[in-house]
């Protein structure tokens, strides 16, 4: 008798926990649902649906542009040789000091002296480097102290600058001499690269003549604008000319880049340096400066 008893009450506890048992929206049987609950609960799958597949294409759209974009990278370095930033220690490279980035690329012209196209100082305050990237002597850069602005119609800024250190950059760099330029002889281009800021681009290039190239800058007396303020190249290959970069001929620094040239443009113009001579004397630099 008392085993049955405690039968009935276990069954009467379990059939109070079954009535204790409550629904809520997330489990309760799908046919006990109203009309309004089906439709919210297929609304929310929906919308997960949507979300989910909104990712998927954002970070496929994502990922193939950067494909794309490396894809562009790569093809431009192959035609881009480059070389170690000390094969030529003449060249300055000009970082920002904000970013740390290579903007700009000078030429050492003096003992504490880079001569620079006035649009590397557009990024903001500016550091020196020249020679090797682990010297201790080099790695740390140099700081500019004075900044001589030398008037120059051959750039769009319409002048170059003189950069000038208190410090001693002969440990670092080597002067470059200035001089003329030949149509007789090929020139190369010294450049800041596509991209990083651990190589320079390098790549030949052939002067052109002011009579080839009559629609360049209509309503001018081209030969003039040419021949003083301008020196143009052609033959460039795909490896993209940067404001700033340095047009080498014979060993002598014949001209500075003017601006980057327009887009799958197979000319590019450099400040012509021969005017400036002058100018360099004034501000005590006693620069070395050969003609042809």
């Amino acid at each position: 008798m008392p085993n049955k008893i405690e039968n009935n009450t276990l069954i009467e506890e379990t059939d109070a926990q079954q009535s204790n048992y409550e629904y809520n929206f997330f489990n309760t049987p799908w046919d006990d649902r109203t009309q309004r609950s089906k439709t919210c609960i297929i609304g929310l799958l929906c919308a997960i649906f949507v979300v989910t597949m909104a990712i998927v294409i954002n970070n496929l759209v994502i990922f193939y542009k950067g494909f794309q974009t490396h894809s562009l990278i790569h093809d431009r370095e192959i035609h881009c040789n480059v070389m170690r930033v000390d094969k030529y220690k003449y060249a300055a490279r000009i970082h920002s000091i904000k970013s740390q980035e290579l903007i700009c690329v000078g030429a050492m012209v003096g003992a504490s002296s880079v001569l620079a196209n006035a649009v590397c100082l557009k990024s903001g305050p500016i550091r020196i480097y020249l020679g090797s990237l682990t010297s201790h002597r080099c790695k740390k850069g140099f700081g500019v102290n004075v900044i001589e602005p030398i008037p120059h119609d051959g750039v769009v800024t319409k002048k170059l600058v003189l950069l000038t250190t208190h410090d001693k950059m002969v440990y670092c760099g080597s002067l470059v001499r200035l001089g003329s330029s030949s149509f007789k002889r090929l020139a190369f281009i010294i450049g800041r690269p596509f991209r990083g800021g651990r190589t320079l681009s390098f790549q030949s290039a052939t002067l052109a003549r002011f009579d080839n190239m009559t629609s360049y800058n209509k309503g001018q007396s081209l030969e003039r604008l040419i021949n003083q303020n301008f020196i143009c190249v052609k033959h460039l290959s795909k490896c993209e000319v940067r404001a700033g970069d340095l047009l080498i001929q014979r060993g002598r620094l014949i001209g500075i880049a003017s601006t980057t040239p327009q887009k799958g443009s197979e000319l590019a113009c450099f400040a012509n340096l021969s005017i400036i001579h002058d100018d360099l004397r004034e501000l005590n630099i006693d620069v070395d400066f050969d003609t042809v």
